[in-house]
């Protein structure tokens, strides 16, 4: 079972992950999905390889956009092709299922969980659950999304108040390529820290 992408009816809306039992699934989220988290999706695909996860991407505003022309260009440096991509909008109330949701900064948490207070104990920005789970790694018994609901059962709160550099990716929407660059490279040592995270122990989904 190779690493997919989350297939939907309506490109253009991310609800649930339609992830099978033995799937892990990871959403990469931003405020337009057309810079950070469609860039994070590539770059986890690849990541992960043959294994057996479910990941995609989506933001807060209406979706059919493509990537800006500075973004494909950086992209492609890093052999990462976003021609096709089109910018989703997130179903707010109807994201259950996501083992974990990553967002890019702490007001992303503040307006997901404001919608579905639920989602709480799941959504991390990327450098949060990067650090987080490297000082908790993650069972062998249990599927992550369960894991997580107990294991961060206790995190504090403040983990989504303000607004922290070192908690947040800035978005390069507007940037030169150079700032585009950087985004890349950020999300390549994030991304990758939480891959091992998560798989150097032989877990990949549920064992």
């Amino acid at each position: 079972m190779a690493t997919r992408t989350r297939r939907a009816e309506d490109p253009t809306t991310v609800t649930g992950p339609g992830s099978g039992p033995d799937e892990t699934s990871i959403l990469f989220f931003c405020t337009a999905n057309r810079c950070r988290s469609p860039f994070a999706e590539a770059i986890a695909l690849r990541q992960l390889g043959n294994r057996p996860f479910v990941v995609s991407s989506a933001g807060l505003l209406a979706g059919g956009h493509p990537v800006p022309k500075n973004g494909l260009k950086v992209a492609s440096e890093f052999d990462l092709d976003l021609s096709a991509h089109r910018s989703r909008r997130a179903d707010l109330r109807n994201l259950a299922g996501w083992d974990v949701i990553l967002t890019m900064t702490r007001e992303h948490i503040r307006e997901i969980v404001a919608a579905n207070p639920a989602l709480w104990p799941r959504v991390f920005t990327i450098k949060q659950f990067r650090r987080w789970i490297e000082r908790n790694p993650p069972s062998r018994r249990a599927r992550l999304g369960a894991w997580i609901d107990v294991a961060a059962a206790e995190r504090s709160r403040f983990d989504m108040v303000g607004a922290d550099p070192d908690d947040e990716i800035d978005d390069p929407l507007f940037s030169p390529p150079e700032g585009w660059r950087e985004l890349a490279r950020v999300l390549h040592t994030e991304i990758g820290a939480i891959v091992r995270a998560l798989t150097d122990s032989g877990r990949d989904a549920r064992l």
